[in-house]
């Protein structure tokens, strides 16, 4: 015990560093929590989708002692189960604006309760969400 008093004492720009560190750790804050929604769809060609939605919640909180939480969802993935009970998970992938889910053979893409499936090279078809 008394080793690590002298190595500190002797080196306080290390002491400082460490104490920097951590202080800046505590500074960014964060917390996630997962959120599912459950949406099934029905499409032209007769194809059903059960999709469900996986959000992450984020509450970031970033500064000094003034600073408020900031809290925001984010999409993750969605999970499709075909009506024969094939699944698959569709990475979220970057868009404009709607949402898109692909994993490169299968994507679904869309805006509000509209969707596109499209499985490989076939031409997508329209879906519509049902309650």
């Amino acid at each position: 015990m008394k080793e690590n008093i002298i190595f500190l004492t002797r080196k306080p720009v290390l002491y400082t560093m460490l104490v920097c560190i951590a202080v800046g750790l505590l500074a960014n804050c964060t917390t996630t929590s997962k959120v599912q929604k459950n949406i099934h769809y029905e499409c032209d060609r007769g194809t059903h989708l059960n999709v469900t939605f996986i959000e992450k919640g984020v509450t970031t909180v970033r500064g000094g002692r003034n600073s408020m939480p900031h809290y925001e969802i984010k999409n993750v993935a969605a999970k499709v189960t075909l009506y024969d009970g094939t699944a698959m998970a569709l990475p979220v992938q970057k868009v404009a604006s709607g949402f898109m889910y692909s994993n490169g053979k299968y994507s679904l893409r869309g805006d509000g309760n509209e969707a596109m499936w499209a499985v490989g090279r076939m031409l997508a078809e329209r879906c519509e969400a049902k309650s």
